[in-house]
């Protein structure tokens, strides 16, 4: 795409074969790619050491994803300059992928562009928010059909201009796992910065073991997540009340009815219910005293 260049980071954790691959594939459509691990130690990477375009670096699971994140985009800060895009190990790229969402941000002149996304587990397409002071809207992903604006996208698959990062700052680590893309989308409107949906490239994505379920009606999406997992995404949601509930009322709301939604489906359609109700609920007590980085509390799994 003329003179700009196009960086990724992909975040792996204990990475097999078929992850390897995936992180080839995305290695020969970059100008390089940087590969943040947080297993205890490198494992397998040597299958990578004929590519001349990766880097890699290890962090150790320190400050969770949002640390790891952060390593690989310190990195590049160092750099003249260009954009990046975020994945993670699962993440598998749909053919053309990276040369239409850079094609994409040139020529609408834009800092930051996400695609559609498809939920592989439970077959359905991601749906989007927009966020202002007061109000809420939904944006039905499935039914996407021109270039849309949206408060919140996922971490993977999405490109940002590396002068975002400048402007807005980095990953707030003390939320270690979960809502850290939530929170830093929200930073981004705080700053002015807009994330344009491309409805023509659709990214394939799983979020935990999705399944569509239905009851009395209303149709729910339960993630079963492990109950450390639910304990940070309740925690993290208060946090983001209290770093920005004042700016964006609504976003309150917003938080309140989705924790409703999870909890609803974990008691309705997930196993150990005990268990993550159980974290669920010290999860809002840690978030209300402001408990934060790396869960401590220990949970049967």
């Amino acid at each position: 795409m003329g003179n700009h260049k196009f960086y990724g980071i992909v975040v792996t954790f204990e990475p097999t074969v078929e992850h390897f691959e995936n992180i080839k594939m995305m290695a020969s459509e970059l100008s390089h790619l940087i590969i943040v691990d947080n297993s205890e130690g490198l494992k397998g990477f040597e299958c990578l050491d004929s590519l001349n375009n990766i880097s890699v670096l290890s962090n150790k699971n320190k400050n969770g994803i949002a640390g790891a994140l952060n390593l690989g985009i310190v990195d590049l800060l160092e750099k003249n300059g260009g954009f990046v895009f975020l994945f993670d190990q699962d993440s598998s790229l749909p053919d053309g992928f990276v040369a239409n969402q850079s094609k994409f941000i040139i020529d609408n002149n834009e800092c930051c562009v996400a695609p559609r996304y498809y939920d592989v587990n439970s077959k359905t397409y991601g749906n989007y928010t927009i966020l202002s002071k007061f109000t809420i809207k939904n944006i039905m992903g499935e039914f996407l059909s021109k270039p849309t604006y949206t408060t919140f996208a996922i971490t993977s698959g999405t490109l940002y201009s590396l002068d975002v990062f400048k402007k807005v700052g980095l990953m707030d680590e003390s939320f270690f796992i979960d809502h850290v893309d939530s929170e830093f989308c929200i930073r981004m409107k705080h700053h002015n910065f807009k994330i344009l949906i491309n409805p023509e490239v659709v990214f394939n994505h799983s979020i935990g073991a999705r399944q569509l379920r239905t009851f009395l009606g209303v149709k729910f999406k339960p993630n079963n997540h492990n109950p450390t997992r639910r304990y940070y995404a309740v925690r993290n949601g208060i946090f983001m009340i209290n770093l920005w509930g004042r700016d964006f009322p609504a976003l309150v709301w917003l938080l309140f009815l989705r924790n409703v939604y999870e909890f609803l489906g974990v008691l309705l359609f997930e196993s150990n219910r005990k268990e993550k109700l159980k974290a669920l609920f010290l999860g809002v007590y840690d978030g209300v005293v402001s408990k934060k980085g790396k869960c401590s509390r220990a949970f049967k799994q």
